[in-house]
């Protein structure tokens, strides 16, 4: 069947490299090949913050659900962590801004900077602008760009790399815990098999590797 085009929206100068939504504040995500990551009100239609310049291009993007925080892979191979928290509110702020009740708008701007002082994402009044509070920051994650990640639990996730390796993170400290590698010479995409405990990796040799993140193997159990 024919899909149907619903809402269509452009903002970059150049590629879109990642998308992504987020349930929790119902927006979605998307970061460029200029270094901005920009947030989407996917039931309003139109794009009512946007975030400063990231370090690096992104590659791609992870929720992290329990602590309500985004991790972004880059092109400089840079593994970086924000927090979401109070996202749901800054949209309500900037729906109110939008929809004219500027005064209900400002009361609630006011509410939502006493509330989060010191631990939340900070609104720059209706500019568009918000910071949103670092959790942590892995300039040297990879040492080529990370080109996919994937959750394996609630406290783990995978990066893929076109340094030829796979690599095994704390979602709450950013600290890695496993290395996988394997003589390859690039990895463009990581999926996880939750039913098998299962990795699948794809990449420049034109064949899939299957690992076992679970035992203390370093090495691919498999091929396909």
């Amino acid at each position: 069947p024919k899909l149907k085009l619903l809402r269509s929206a452009q903002l970059y100068g150049g590629a879109v490299m990642a998308a992504i939504y987020d349930n929790k504040s119902k927006m979605a995500i998307t970061s460029g090949i200029d270094e901005k990551l920009s947030f989407w009100d996917v039931e309003m239609g139109y794009l009512p913050k946007f975030f400063s310049q990231l370090p690096a291009p992104a590659m791609c993007l992870l929720i992290y659900q329990k602590h309500h925080s985004i991790i972004i892979g880059m092109t400089s191979g840079g593994l970086i962590s924000y927090s979401l928290t109070g996202l749901s509110s800054a949209v309500a702020i900037t729906r109110g801004a939008r929809g004219g009740a500027a005064g209900a708008a400002s009361a609630l701007l006011k509410k939502f900077k006493k509330n989060s002082a010191g631990s939340s994402l900070k609104v720059d009044d209706f500019t568009g602008n918000i910071e949103l509070p670092l959790n942590w920051n892995n300039p040297n994650a990879h040492s080529d760009m990370i080109t996919s990640m994937v959750t394996l639990s609630e406290s783990q996730f995978c990066t893929s790399g076109f340094d030829g390796s796979l690599r095994i993170w704390d979602f709450k400290s950013g600290e890695c815990l496993r290395q996988l590698a394997d003589g390859l010479k690039g990895i463009s995409h990581v999926t996880y098999n939750a039913v098998h405990h299962l990795l699948v990796s794809s990449g420049t040799e034109r064949e899939c590797k299957v690992w076992s993140p679970l035992t203390k193997l370093t090495t691919a159990i498999g091929r396909l």
